[in-house]
């Protein structure tokens, strides 16, 4: 089997970039303008505020923008899912199923992902497999090229065992 990577369509990516680069400074500079009105308002103050939560919540946008910007890649051994933070590796005999998983929240951060049930019991999101509705064509098409290469993996692996 080649390599196959699958990330999400560029409306996705796009999306991901969006909630990065301008949605994050953004509400930082909003945040830190109120709380910067309440304690007395300055320049540096605001400044230092603005930075100081920037600061802090930028592992919460990177998570975020993270299903939205990572990819998921398939091959004889696996899956092999990078977010922006993290890398996973996981065998084809470590995973019992997949499931479409409804995220919840609102419009901005709902959706549906992709996810591998391990047969240690967790599940582990497969970055680049995320669309905002659950009947997206190129959700299922995905979903089921890596149910196919999944049950292919195993039903070879289960072959040759004696």
């Amino acid at each position: 089997m080649d390599q196959v990577r699958y990330q999400g369509s560029r409306e996705i990516r796009k999306a991901g970039f969006w909630a990065l680069f301008a949605m994050m400074p953004g509400i930082s500079l909003a945040v830190s303008g109120v709380l910067s009105f309440k304690g007395g308002f300055s320049a540096v103050h605001l400044l230092v505020l603005f930075v100081v939560i920037l600061v802090l919540t930028t592992p919460l946008w990177l998570v975020i923008a993270g299903r939205n910007l990572g990819s998921t890649t398939v091959d004889d051994s696996g899956l092999h899912a990078r977010a922006i933070l993290t890398r996973r590796d996981v065998l084809w005999q470590e995973i019992t199923s997949f499931e479409v998983y409804e995220i919840p929240g609102r419009s901005s951060n709902a959706g549906y992902i992709l996810r591998a049930q391990l047969a240690q019991g967790q599940p582990v999101p497969l970055p680049g497999l995320y669309a905002i509705h659950s009947d997206d064509p190129k959700l299922v098409a995905d979903t089921q090229a890596i149910r196919s290469a999944w049950i292919a993996a195993t039903a070879t692996r289960d072959a040759h065992q004696p």
